[in-house]
């Protein structure tokens, strides 16, 4: 038996719109244990205990990748992100699936470098942007340049504080990414490459003045922030309270607060969520530096 953990994880960071993810402090953790061919399940909702499940897709196409023959599975779904909350939940699946992938290939003599992790994990994702943190950790920038897979870590500052708020709802990807608009003016646009490019920046320096603008966002955010029913006056609160800024986790609705560590705006955030919206999560986290691993 052993134990496969991945990070939660946040994409876009504002203007880092399907570029640039970190992993959070807080992971997903599974129990697996091999048998002769079945999968059984455990902790894992029966609608989803089938081969579509997408940790059994992306363990199938690793073993496929090197050449071993599928085994079975017990499954012990110990703590999971919520779904569709803008967490990396899908990647958290395909990540686990690639692990266990990878832990037959170590018991084989056999490797799978992370080259090749990120490249079968973006393959069933469609980009890079939550499982590339979710398998090596930390602010990940990533982009597709024809064929190729490009990875440039950020670094983040630690005085740069996160708080999820996380709401008791669900909004899926698809609704969230219908609303974007195909076309935006080159204005817009360049509104966003500005910011992005300060982004990397500010996150590195920790100049809360430069991040607050950095963190500025016109291609998805005001398109999304409607969607999610009390965000615009979660925001404003987060603001007056001291937030450099508040985006939208992923795909949303999760809320992520960018603030400084020390000012004391954490206790402040937290009386006020529990006053307003008191049945919202509200979680203090961080940059987990390490991504997924295994424990034997």
């Amino acid at each position: 038996m052993f134990e496969v953990y991945v990070p939660y994880t946040s994409a876009n960071l504002g203007p880092g719109f399907d570029c640039i993810g970190l992993a959070l402090s807080v992971e997903a953790r599974m129990s697996v244990e091999w048998q002769e061919k079945e999968v059984s399940w455990s902790g894992c909702a029966p609608e989803y205990q089938n081969d579509n499940h997408l940790l059994l897709k992306a363990y199938h196409l690793g073993m496929e990748t090197i050449g071993l023959p599928r085994r079975g599975l017990i499954l012990d779904f110990l703590s999971m992100p919520p779904i569709a909350r803008g967490l990396g939940s899908s990647a958290v699946c395909i990540v686990a699936g690639l692990m266990i992938a990878r832990e037959a290939a170590r018991e084989a003599g056999k490797e799978m470098d992370m080259e090749l992790m990120v490249r079968l994990a973006t393959q069933m994702e469609g980009h890079p942007d939550n499982v590339a943190p979710a398998l090596m950790g930390g602010c990940i920038l990533s982009l597709m340049a024809e064929t190729e897979i490009v990875i440039q870590e950020i670094s983040v500052h630690e005085t740069i504080g996160l708080m999820a708020l996380i709401p008791p709802f669900e909004l899926s990807t698809e609704i969230s990414r219908e609303v974007i608009p195909e076309v935006v003016p080159h204005k817009q646009a360049v509104y966003n490459v500005g910011r992005g490019m300060l982004l990397t920046q500010a996150l590195a320096s920790g100049d809360m003045d430069k991040l607050s603008i950095a963190l500025e966002d016109r291609l998805h955010e005001p398109y999304r922030f409607p969607l999610i029913d009390g965000a615009v006056a979660i925001r404003e609160e987060m603001e007056l309270l001291g937030a450099v800024r508040t985006v939208i986790s992923g795909a949303g609705p999760t809320l992520l607060v960018v603030y400084e560590k020390g000012t004391g705006f954490e206790e402040k955030a937290e009386t006020w969520m529990s006053q307003h919206f008191h049945n919202w999560k509200v979680f203090p986290w961080a940059v987990q530096t390490h991504g997924a691993w295994i424990k034997n």
